[in-house]
């Protein structure tokens, strides 16, 4: 589970060297459980970044509106975009990503392997 507790959480990674991050924020409409927006119930959403500006290394805590870079107290939103603090204005660089339901994938890709958190 990510780090953090209410509507936004936090969770860092490395791949291949490469420091990541993910925000994740509760309450997104579900868009593939409604055919009306307004109606679609609310869950998790989450977007991977490259955790990493100008050749320095980010790290990230969930806070109250958003997701808070630690050494600058930066805010971020959803979309890997700084808004508030020495960083508004700049956006994380996005990781390829795919959503897909866990039964969809599986079928398509049954070698898949599963990376767990360490811990």
């Amino acid at each position: 589970m990510p780090k953090g507790g209410g509507r936004f959480a936090v969770q860092d990674a490395n791949l291949g060297g490469r420091p990541l991050v993910a925000f994740w924020r509760k309450g997104t409409a579900l868009t593939g459980l409604s055919t009306r927006l307004d109606e679609a119930p609310r869950g998790w959403s989450g977007t991977v970044w490259v955790a990493r500006l100008d050749g320095k290394r980010l790290h990230f805590r969930a806070g109250p509106g958003g997701f808070v870079e630690s050494r600058t107290g930066s805010l971020f939103d959803l979309f890997g975009r700084g808004i508030s603090g020495p960083l508004k204005g700049r956006t994380l660089r996005s990781i390829p990503q795919i959503t897909a339901f866990w039964f969809s994938w599986s079928d398509s890709y049954p070698d898949t392997k599963i990376a767990g958190d360490g811990g």
